[in-house]
Parts: C-alpha cells; structure tokens; sequence
C-alpha cells in the first residue's frame, strides 16, 4: 500500500513536467494552461522562421512564400543559412478568452540584436537591428517587457541579426505569463544571481588574504582566482547578465572579451589548483600544453574582434570537456593512493564534471 501511494505521488510530482505546452508549428497555446500557474510558460518549440526578411515586408505579406518552420532554442544556421545575416521570428500565443489583461515577456540574451513586435507594435529593442553590417549595433541585454492585452490570439514576431558574431537566432528561449509572475521570476533571478556573484567576490577577498599571510601556500592563491574568474563569468554571462545591469553602456564587444576570458582563465587555474592538491598525480607536460594553449588565445581575443575570436570556442569546449575527464582521472588517482582529502574532492567534483559536460553539449 505505501509503494502504492508512493509511486501515485511521484506520478503527481511529474505531471507539470508532462503537461506543459510548447510552440508546434509556429503556435503556442496555452488557452488552459495560463490562468493555472504560478510560473511563466516557456516558448520552446518551432517557431515560424523567415530568412532576410524584416517585420515590414512579413506584414505586407510579400515574404509568406518562404516560411520554414526552426527550433527555438536555437541558431538559424542549424537551418543551413549562412552564419551572418538576419531573419524574422513568429509565433501566434492563444490565451484564454478570459486571461489577465497584463500580461508581460521573459527575453535573455539574442544573438545579437533585434526588435520585438507584439500584434504589430513596436514593444522593445536590443542593439540595432539591421539589415547591413554598417546599420545594426550588437548587444547582450535581458529584458522583461510588459503589455496590456484584450485579445484571445496575441502575434509575436522578432527580428534578429548578427554581423559580429559567429552565429545568430534565438540561442535561449523566452518565457510568457501574467505581468506579476513576469516580475517576480526576474526579481528572484536578478537576487540569485547577484548573492551567488558577491559570494564568490567575498571568497576570492578572504583567500588572497589568507595567501598575503603565507605566500608559500600557492592553493590558497589559486583558489581565490578560480573564485575571482568564476565571479567574471557569473556577471557577463549568466542570467542577468549583472555586469551590464550595473555598467549600461559597456561595449558589446568588451562584454565578450571577458565571458572568452574568463573561461580560458577559469581552465588553467583549475588544472594549476588541482596540481597543487595532488602534484604527484598530475602530469606537467599537460599543464604545460594547456597554459600555453590558453595564453595563445587569450592574446587571439585581445586582439581580434569576436567576429573572428568566436569560432575558437567550439573546438575549445571539446578540449574543456577532455580536461574535465583528465581532471577526474587525477582524482581518481588521487583516492587510489589514500591522499589526504582525495575522497572528499572526488565526491564534490563530480557533479561539477557532470554539469560541465552538459554544459558543452549544450552549447
């Protein structure tokens, strides 16, 4: 009787994970499912894609002969068009006939700039949208944007184009709902983001001083910056992206600099980190090979826009996920010969591989 009752409330447990509503087709509805949340609706699926087409010539009906149909999310180039250019996204949401009137958009970051309609007006904009090199402007920016609304069919169409960047299109997937739950699930993520980034500052703080009292204690060194590196990560990359929430008008392309950065930064001080710990276990010539390899390409970023640095990075996850392998096996090696600690730091590396392994085969 009680695995009976269990497994009833596993089953209740997953049907959220079951029942939720994605874009087929180039439509989203949601007309049972909006007034019944308490969290917004993602907007995955297969949108409606037109190539080099702006919002006006889809609304002057000139351009419906070329409609295909593309993953969101996802990069247009998965399609077979090319890497640089720019294209229309559409989706039609039906809500519920009696739905609240205020209704608002979760939108992260877009590859690279766009406009957003929604029923043929103009709501937000990223960047310059354009449709040459010399007229857009790239630019990170998540935004929530909220819209009073009194129809049961909403149109959502946004333009995107990318001149500067290895890859354009909807790389992350934006999210509907009521204004308020909107508001709140920012909010919550702007706060996490924010502890989760002074934390790591606190802690590079309080391990390089802990390194100024005995500089002959070079994991304390490393440890403050893989915290300080990680900190640079989580405010140009993640979520929020709090670096520009904080410094508005920081270029785009400085932005990058540091998200390429501190990844290449990021890999050495781990393997230099984890060789202090277990130096008999790791093998100098690979350290050696990593560290030049990350210096050579944090000289390639410096000095060349990301229109070239940005091709670099998918060859360099796959070495990134072949050191996050090498790093377990020295662990392994680590508990095999009883080092102080081994277990522990095998036990607490393995979610961290995990998530990183993901990570990459995400990205």
């Amino acid at each position: 009787m009680l695995r009976r009752y269990s497994l009833l409330f596993v089953c209740f447990l997953l049907i959220p994970f079951f029942s939720q509503s994605e874009v087929r087709k180039g439509i989203l509805d949601i007309s049972n499912q909006l007034n019944n949340r308490n969290r917004s609706i993602s907007m995955s699926g297969s949108w409606q894609f037109y190539w080099q087409t702006t919002f006006q010539q889809y609304h002057q009906q000139t351009a419906t002969s070329n409609t295909v149909f593309t993953k969101v999310p996802g990069k247009w180039v998965e399609n077979g068009y090319p890497r640089i250019g720019y294209g229309l996204y559409v989706v039609k949401v039906i809500l519920p006939r009696n739905s609240h009137p205020y209704l608002g958009m979760n939108i992260p970051s877009v590859g690279n700039a766009y406009r957003l309609y929604i029923n043929g007006e103009l709501k937000s904009k990223v960047g310059t949208f354009g449709t040459t090199k010399a007229e857009s402007k790239p630019e990170y920016f998540p935004q929530s944007i909220y819209f009073n609304n009194t129809r049961d069919t909403i149109e959502i169409a946004i333009e995107v184009s990318n001149f500067y960047y290895r890859e354009g299109g909807l790389g992350y997937s934006p999210s509907i709902g009521e204004a308020s739950i909107i508001r709140n699930e920012s909010n919550k993520n702007l706060v996490f983001n924010s502890f989760v980034l002074g934390l790591l500052l606190m802690v590079s703080i309080y391990f390089l001083a802990l390194y100024s009292t005995n500089t002959k204690d070079k994991k304390s060194f490393y440890f403050a910056l893989l915290c300080f590196f990680s900190a640079l990560r989580q405010s140009s990359v993640t979520g929020e992206i709090i670096l520009k929430q904080v410094f508005v008008d920081i270029p785009w392309e400085l932005v990058v600099k540091m998200e390429f950065i501190s990844l290449f930064c990021l890999v050495s001080i781990a393997l230099m980190y984890l060789t202090q710990l277990f130096i008999e276990e790791s093998n100098p010539r690979i350290n050696r090979f990593v560290n030049s390899t990350n210096i050579a390409l944090i000289i390639l970023v410096l000095f060349t826009p990301a229109a070239i640095s940005s091709y670099v990075i998918p060859t360099y996850l796959i070495l990134t996920g072949a050191l996050l392998v090498y790093m377990f096996t020295i662990m392994l090696q680590a508990f095999s010969n009883k080092r102080l600690y081994s277990g522990w730091f095998t036990l607490g590396y393995v979610p961290i591989m995990i998530c990183g392994v993901n990570d990459i085969l995400y990205s």
